[in-house]
């Protein structure tokens, strides 16, 4: 009986580990999208700016 219920609890953690992982992975990629977004944005306001 006290088996499965340490399987159970591994398997909860195994599935919250990969979801964690992949809502890193997800916001990691929206941070470097904003990012070059705001790289971006900056480049164009400096050259216009000097015109």
């Amino acid at each position: 009986m006290k088996q499965t219920i340490v399987n159970e609890k591994k398997q909860r953690n195994l599935f919250h580990r990969k979801a964690t992982n992949r809502l890193h992975k997800f916001k990691n990629r929206n941070n470097l999208k904003t990012n070059k977004y705001e790289e971006n944005k900056n480049r164009f306001d400096s050259t216009y700016n000097s015109i």
